[in-house]
């Protein structure tokens, strides 16, 4: 009796421990993506967002890239510009316009004449100013 006593405490214990094997592999299955798979879906979708994020990352970052060199490109035309109205600036004589006193523009703003006397820019006036054969460029 002692003897079977021990062997079905000894069967129950083993049972206990396959029990308790059974259920722990049966969770590492699990979070391996292997049995229910629900675990598995959801690393499915996650692997798929993160591709889609880094695609999106890599088109902006070419995006950024192509605005910065179009940004370094407009500034050096805007440099070269401002270096080359900077050398006209010096070597340039002021227009007739900025050597006429402050007067001299009031005057000829109020100098009305006679109006019977100036001719407009008519159609008779326009078609006396083009020359056969040179074609009139919009001002």
């Amino acid at each position: 009796d002692k003897v079977r006593e021990e062997l079905d405490f000894e069967i129950s214990k083993n049972e206990t421990l396959r029990k308790a094997k059974e259920r722990a592999e049966a969770e590492a299955r699990a979070l391996r993506g292997r049995g229910d798979g629900s675990l598995r879906d959801e690393v499915k979708k996650l692997d798929a967002e993160c591709k889609t994020l880094r695609s999106e990352k890599e088109k902006c970052e070419k995006e950024r890239d192509m605005y910065k060199k179009q940004l370094e490109e407009a500034l050096a035309e805007l440099e070269k510009y401002k270096k080359g109205r900077d050398g006209l600036d010096e070597g340039e004589k002021p227009s007739k316009k900025a050597e006429r006193s402050e007067p001299e523009r009031n005057q000829r703003r109020n100098d009305d004449g006679d109006k019977s006397e100036k001719v407009g820019k008519g159609p008779e006036r326009q078609a006396a100013d083009v020359k056969p054969g040179v074609s009139r460029l919009p001002r």
